[in-house]
């Protein structure tokens, strides 16, 4: 019985191996084959054994078929001898794990270089894209333009052509810029291009954003490959060709004390890239200046902006109940008023006069309007007595 297993699975195996070995004639039908076979199945050739790899770049002469054995494997430990065979297969398969080790290799490397020399904003500024009258209409003729351009081809217009937002290029785009464009001619008195990463704007101002931005790595200036900007508030824009500029398309505003933010995101590689931010802030300000009463400034419970022209106060942005020292001139009896908005006004704060605590202050809730016409929830402070000094050093701290 044992005889009879062993000769039936001999004629078997001899059966399959025949087989194997008369499917390919020559190395053509081996690089044109069309059977389906699973990897590393194998076939001989001539004495040859093969085997399929489909993730191997293809052999010129036998496709995705390989050499069971490579003999040109170098090997000092064979006495008498310098080559031994080896499977290709195995030597394929240790190549791929070096080059997996070298690339991880190299990826911490560049992890490591990019740690230790970082990419940063050499500097980040925000603010108005027009600053002049003639910024404003050299903008102005570029769009219109554009749009004449789409009217005449029918075709849907970019967003930056789209003043109306209703999809279409018509006259009414038209009518619109020039009515924009008034406005940001009146919004140049009070805007600029920006000096910082945060902008200042009183409550009720309009400003199409700019943004712009240099890199730098070890010490030096250098370009970004690729930039990105986004941003709190729907604000869409261009980037320029160098990759340092960005560029709103259309105006912003907020009545109510906003802040927008803007996200700055830069890089020239996998590994070396940086995030700013940039800050759009719609706020009120803080005014100081004397008066010779109460009723002097006063319209009912309101202050309105002529009013406070006119007695020469000053406004500045705080974003805080806090006052750095600031002198007064009483000369002749005068109040010193200090007009803080109700969001930033702290009761807990102290005041101080020539240095020394001073609570003789009498606070009153009202409204000031600012130069735009919007009025804002205030509260009043002022001596209780007449001053008159010329040089009065004001300052509110926090304890």
């Amino acid at each position: 019985m044992a005889n009879q297993l062993g000769t039936n699975f001999d004629y078997r195996g001899k059966e399959f191996l025949d087989d194997r070995q008369n499917l390919p004639k020559n190395k053509e039908d081996l690089k044109n084959w069309n059977i389906p076979v699973p990897e590393s199945f194998e076939v001989c050739l001539d004495g040859i054994w093969y085997y399929y790899d489909p993730d191997l770049e293809p052999s010129e002469e036998t496709g995705h078929w390989f050499t069971r054995f490579v003999d040109i494997i170098e090997d000092s430990n064979i006495p008498g001898g310098s080559k031994r065979g080896a499977s290709i297969k195995a030597v394929n398969e240790i190549f791929r794990s070096l080059q997996n080790q070298n690339e991880q290799l190299s990826n911490q490397l560049k992890e490591l270089e990019a740690a230790q020399f970082p990419i940063t904003f050499g500097s980040l500024k925000i603010g108005s894209r027009f600053e002049t009258a003639a910024e404003v209409t050299a903008w102005k003729r570029a769009t219109e333009a554009g749009i004449n351009s789409y009217i005449v081809s029918g075709e849907v217009p970019e967003e930056k052509y789209d003043i109306d937002g209703n999809g279409v290029a018509n006259i009414s785009d038209l009518n619109a810029l020039e009515t924009l464009s008034e406005r940001l001619i009146n919004a140049c008195s009070y805007n600029t291009h920006g000096t910082g990463s945060t902008y200042f704007l009183e409550a009720g101002s309009i400003v199409v954003p700019q943004i712009t931005w240099t890199a730098s790595r070890k010490g030096k200036t250098v370009g970004v490959d690729e930039c990105s900007v986004t941003s709190s508030i729907e604000c869409k824009g261009e980037i320029n060709e160098e990759k340092s500029e960005w560029n709103a398309w259309k105006t912003i505003t907020a009545n109510t004390k906003t802040t927008y933010t803007f996200t700055i995101s830069i890089s020239i590689s996998d590994y070396l890239f940086a995030t700013g931010k940039a800050y759009i802030k719609f706020d009120f300000q803080t005014y100081t200046g004397t008066a010779p009463s109460d009723s002097s400034l006063l319209d009912g419970d309101r202050i309105d902006y002529a009013t406070l022209q006119s007695f020469g106060f000053t406004g500045r942005y705080q974003e805080t109940g806090t006052l750095s020292t600031t002198l007064f001139n009483c000369t002749g009896g005068k109040y010193p008023y200090i007009l803080i908005p109700a969001s930033y006004y702290r009761s807990s704060y102290k005041t101080y006069v020539n240095s020394m605590l001073n609570s003789d202050f009498v606070t009153t809730p009202i409204q000031v309007q600012n130069s735009k016409g919007i009025y804002a929830d205030y509260y009043m402070m002022r001596t209780s007595g007449i001053q008159t000094g010329s040089r009065i050093p004001i300052e509110i701290r926090t304890s």
